[in-house]
């Protein structure tokens, strides 16, 4: 199997699609306990958007979008049907080049 880093679990730190610490969506939920709004805490925040803030706000709403989200692309077609075969390819090649350099800086 050429790619034997395909079925591994990319660690938190790891993970380009991790914008947040834990820490970082503690202190949001705190600041909008305390009676922030969610816009004041999308400024702080730059490198977020609204929508992930309202999102770690209440955990019901995000498996509401992800329910959409699922329906949605089941209506429309999923990524690779969206952008093209030899994009998608590009993509995945890249993801798991990237895995592959992951694997390596554990061992």
């Amino acid at each position: 199997m050429p790619y034997a880093h395909i079925r591994k679990k990319i660690p938190r730190n790891l993970d380009r699609r991790v914008k947040l610490t834990d820490d970082e969506r503690e202190l949001i939920n705190n600041l909008y306990k305390s009676g922030m709004a969610i816009r004041a805490i999308a400024r702080i925040y730059l490198k977020v958007s609204r929508r992930l803030i309202q999102f770690i706000v209440d955990e019901n709403r995000a498996e509401r979008a992800k329910i959409i989200s699922k329906q949605w692309r089941k209506e429309n077609g999923n990524t690779r049907e969206r952008i093209g075969n030899k994009a998608w390819a590009k993509v995945i090649r890249e993801h798991r080049q990237y895995k592959q350099s992951i694997k390596e800086k554990l061992l």
